[in-house]
């Protein structure tokens, strides 16, 4: 039985205590020595920083050692711990402290302009990695404080700050470790960034299972990434669309000299056309393709499987977890009906960090309301749009994410995002950002293709090839920057 992440990590010191639980930069970190660490950096807070349980703290994400001793030893302090990205802008930077009043900000960066105290790791994690005398762990938290406040991606351009408890970090890391199939003996090689739900998600469920994660940085060293995935003969990784898109691009086929190594790959975050995931099958025919539906608030709600579903889902709920499909009212509709996907769980949020207004309004009864049109069959259920993607034409609702997964089917197209631009007769037509490939033929072509896939007034009325699509650090478009 699960208890807390951090108890799960004082177990696997306990029961391995020379197992290798974070490698980076190859420097390891036993389980024993991790508990360790995180002992002595709870004595060292204690001592000489005036924390109060609930209290916040602002800690930059990255990807060392002692990021993780950190993390860890907030939570067991009763500290509210706000990973944030190292490229954070300053003005985003200003704006999050003021909103969580910090008792304590880490991190190794300078930021210009910022008149606080931007303390070091090394001024608050200890560097102890002598054999883990001290086996036990104190906890001064209760499953239901929080444990988190994650700031969202903001690809509508507002940030909010999503408070999440230890109980629904366990039940989220519960959750995917059962989906996957993680065990003690995985490897996970972890390039995402950690400052996300995804990449602290991952890192949560590996150490949740007495795994070993191994840190690499980002995915544009695609050479890198691959000798690493072979040096420590991982079992798996994680990876977004765009980053798929950056490894097909970098190293063509390549991935498939892993088809017999790798154990699973869970990919989330953002949609993957169907095509890709045909692709993916084609290239890793013996491994687990394991894609998430979900969201910072409810984090990995639903699962699939490639091999085992079909394609154009987003899978069945896991553990715990209750989808329904909702109307406008909050009822219930019928299924096969459209609706609004909404989730319960123990996994999903409480709400927002000083935001009442906006927390009242993000649930129905105690369903979470992901913004995301949906409609169940069979017991799976399926995405067609967000209800802030749809475009109204003529008084025709349009579906962003519909058009766009047509567009995303054709030859040469490697990225597309569709949005909504007024328009005095029509109220609103449809305009596609595309970006292609050197494959791509020419734009009458694909205009005829999709002439013959979809309605006419689906159809976009204005193209615009562009370099790349502006996103979030996690792979979500922000399509706010283009309109």
């Amino acid at each position: 039985m699960y208890v807390s992440i951090e108890k799960s990590i004082q177990r696997n010191a306990v029961l391995m205590p020379d197992k290798v639980a974070i490698c980076v930069d190859n420097i390891e970190l036993s389980y024993g020595a991790l508990a360790n660490r995180i002992s002595a950096t709870v004595t060292n807070i204690r001592d000489n920083f005036d924390l109060s349980p609930q209290s916040r703290v602002i800690l930059f994400a990255e990807k060392n050692v002692d990021f993780v001793v950190l993390y860890f030893a907030l939570h067991c302090l009763d500290v509210i711990v706000l990973p944030i990205d190292v490229n954070i802008s300053t003005a985003t930077f200003v704006n999050i402290r003021k909103e969580v009043s910090p008792g304590l900000i880490v991190g190794n960066v300078t930021l210009d302009g910022v008149d606080c105290r931007i303390h070091r790791f090394d001024e608050v994690v200890m560097d102890n990695c002598l054999p883990c005398k001290n086996k036990y762990l104190s906890y001064d938290y209760s499953l239901d404080d929080i444990a988190d406040i994650m700031y969202t991606s903001g690809t509508t351009g507002a940030s909010k700050g999503v408070m999440l408890s230890h109980r629904n970090l366990l039940s989220s890391a519960v959750n995917i470790a059962s989906f996957i199939g993680n065990t003690s003996n995985d490897t996970e090689v972890l390039a995402l960034p950690i400052c996300h739900s995804f990449g602290l998600g991952r890192l949560r469920s590996v150490m949740l299972q007495g795994g070993t994660i191994v840190f690499f940085e980002g995915f544009s060293n695609v050479k890198g990434l691959f000798k690493t995935i072979h040096d420590f003969n991982a079992t798996g990784f994680s990876l977004v669309p765009a980053s798929w898109e950056i490894i097909r691009k970098m190293s063509g086929d390549r991935i498939s000299m892993f088809s017999n190594q790798l154990k699973y790959v869970e990919l989330g975050s953002a949609n993957l056309c169907v095509s890709q995931k045909l692709k993916l099958l084609s290239l890793l025919p013996n491994t687990r393709l394991c894609m998430h539906y979900g969201l910072t608030e409810a984090s990995r709600s639903l699962f699939m499987e490639f091999h085992a579903n079909d394609l154009t889902t987003i899978g069945s709920p896991v553990g715990d977890v209750s989808v329904k499909i909702m109307d406008g009212h909050g009822d219930e509709v019928d299924e096969g009906e459209k609706g609004e996907i909404c989730i319960k769980g123990s996994h999903v949020t409480n709400g927002y960090w000083n935001n009442l207004d906006y927390t009242g309004k993000s649930f129905y009864h105690d369903y979470f309301r992901t913004g995301d049109i949906g409609y169940k069959s069979n017991e799976l259920y399926y995405l067609t749009g967000r209800i802030k993607d749809i475009i109204n034409v003529g008084g025709k609702k349009v579906s962003a994410i519909e058009i766009e997964n047509i567009i995303k089917e054709f030859d040469g197209i490697l990225e597309c995002a569709c949005v909504g631009f007024s328009d005095p007769i029509m109220g609103e037509l449809v305009k596609a950002f595309i970006v292609t490939s050197d494959d791509f033929s020419n734009l009458e072509e694909l205009k005829s293709y999709l002439s013959s896939r979809m309605e006419t007034y689906k159809l976009p009325s204005f193209y615009e090839f562009i370099d790349h699509l502006p996103k979030t650090a996690n792979g979500k478009i922000k399509k706010y920057l283009l309109k």
